[in-house]
């Protein structure tokens, strides 16, 4: 039998913010179900309505959509992504959190007030082992 939740799937471009609604079949293959797109084109004078004007895009994709309070796959452009993979020690949650701004702080060229720390471990490492993506 088909699963009968959508899979909502969100693309943030660097100018385009994109979103599909997915469903799956009782083989578990997808269909688009829906989609939509929105450009976000600034003036590079405008940069800073950059956030504002994508927020305002995928509120009328949700609309438009109709999937408000759906669970959304994501993803971004990696214009707007700095990744910086860091091997750590096993350590207890608190040190670990500590480290990890330590190591923020030392590979991340912006204030820290102005980005998104991630940290996550990969459910399929070993307990004893720990990697962790600031």
């Amino acid at each position: 039998m088909a699963n009968s939740r959508p899979i909502v799937a969100l693309n943030v471009g660097s100018q385009r913010v994109s979103m599909g609604v997915f469903s799956k079949t009782s083989k578990d293959a997808l269909i688009l179900d829906r989609y939509a797109t929105r450009l976000v084109v600034l003036d590079p004078s405008a940069e800073g309505l950059r956030l504002t004007k994508i927020g305002e895009a995928i509120a009328d994709l949700v609309q438009e959509l109709n999937v408000k309070g759906s669970v959304v796959n994501y993803s971004v452009s990696g214009q707007s992504v700095f990744i910086r993979f860091v091997k750590l020690p096993a350590l207890d949650d608190t040190d670990v959190e500590q480290l990890i701004r330590f190591e923020a702080q030392q590979h991340v060229p912006f204030p820290l007030d102005e980005v998104v720390v991630w940290n996550g471990k990969p459910s399929w490492l070993p307990s004893r082992r720990k990697t962790w993506t600031p």
